[in-house]
């Protein structure tokens, strides 16, 4: 199975657009496996989020705004109860 079939109908949201997130979402945009309408990115920083938008990215203006439409409420609730 292709990587392209994991990712097909899927969305990406990350909470904080550091370096990390950042080489994350261009890896996945570089190899085709989302477009990047597809990448939404929530950070505090308005410059980071700025770096997320010049990629085509959404920039969201909340953490929650981020993972919009990225998953389930369970998964996202699975996710927030571990932090």
């Amino acid at each position: 199975m292709g990587g392209e079939s994991l990712w097909n109908g899927k969305r990406l949201g990350a909470i904080g657009g550091g370096n990390m997130a950042e080489a994350l979402v261009r890896g996945v945009i570089r190899a085709g496996l989302l477009s990047p309408e597809r990448v939404s990115v929530f950070d505090i920083s308005p410059e980071r989020r700025a770096v997320f938008a010049a990629l085509g990215c959404r920039a969201a203006g909340s953490a929650a705004g981020a993972l919009d439409g990225a998953s389930s409420p369970e998964a996202v609730l699975a996710v927030v109860e571990k932090l």
